[in-house]
């Protein structure tokens, strides 16, 4: 079993001086980043992850704000879904079809 407890705790992951893993609980882009490379991910605590495309302070794009779940169906149409708590989530296709997805956990 995954124990949190046990985990190593770092401020950031350079990995192979090229691109870094970062995270804090502010914007990433109201904080001084320059010297995280371009295509460093940072994961901000409120569950917003970023990418870095740039050198400048403002060069962080929002990559996701929640977590989601991916179905692949049968006709190879891709459907994210937001990552939700157990229950029953709606969603419409972008061909107009409703459904509905019951999560349990």
């Amino acid at each position: 079993m995954l124990d949190f407890a046990h985990a190593y705790r770092v401020e950031a992951l350079s990995i192979g001086d090229k691109v870094g893993i970062f995270t804090s609980n502010a914007d990433p882009r109201t904080l001084n980043t320059s010297a995280c490379p371009v295509g460093s991910a940072y994961f901000q605590t409120d569950g917003t992850v970023w990418r870095r495309i740039g050198v400048n302070a403002s060069d962080w794009v929002r990559l996701s704000v929640l977590p989601f779940y991916f179905f692949v169906l049968a006709d190879s149409t891709v459907v994210l879904i937001p990552w939700v708590t157990p229950g029953v989530l709606a969603f419409t296709l972008t061909d107009g079809s409703v459904g509905t997805l019951t999560v349990e956990i």
